[in-house]
């Protein structure tokens, strides 16, 4: 169940953060353009992919995986199983994590051109997203090890992200008249 919630909680961060990026604000401090558009849904799509294969997951897991017997489908069990590699479900888990999460912050990344805080936000974002896709070489090639520099940006780049976005949404709205 902890892995479940952790899915969700961090989904909706992630959710939280591409909705904030997409959303049509009156008299923002800078505009969207085509481009930024683009990258923006982009992002969302991937986020949207992100969330669904790792939730999927996860509750496939938690409910499937540990109502079978493990000796009457030792097979199966072991797919379902997160303990050990190569199995399907820390494949495709590592696919959202890796790939899909890497993909939408690189996307996402796109739509901070600016200097100051929002090129801390922009540059903070690519490092997060290019430790998160050099982790995809890991489950790739079968050697794990290499799956760190993933964890390295969900787990220590993502929350520096999410603290700079956090910075700067607050600056905007304080600028903002009422």
């Amino acid at each position: 169940m902890a892995a479940f919630r952790s899915c969700g909680a961090s989904g909706a961060v992630e959710f939280g953060i591409y909705a904030r990026i997409i959303r049509p604000r009156y008299r923002a401090p800078w505009t969207l353009n085509a481009g930024r558009k683009t990258f923006a849904l982009a992002a969302v799509a991937f986020v949207v992919a992100f969330a669904i294969l790792t939730c999927s997951v996860h509750f496939a897991s938690l409910t499937v995986g540990r109502q079978l017997a493990p000796t009457a489908s030792p097979l199966l069990h072991r797919q379902l199983s997160f303990g050990e590699w190569p199995s399907l479900a820390l494949c495709a888990d590592l696919l959202a994590w890796d790939f899909f999460l890497g993909m939408s912050l690189m996307m996402a990344a796109q739509v901070f051109k600016s200097a100051g805080l929002k090129d801390g936000v922009r540059w903070s974002m690519i490092l997060a997203g290019t430790l998160c896709l050099a982790g995809t070489r890991g489950p790739a090639t079968g050697q794990l090890h290499i799956q760190y520099f993933g964890i390295a940006g969900y787990s220590c780049a993502l929350p520096v992200v999410c603290t700079l976005l956090a910075i700067l949404f607050r600056a905007e709205r304080d600028s903002q008249p009422n």
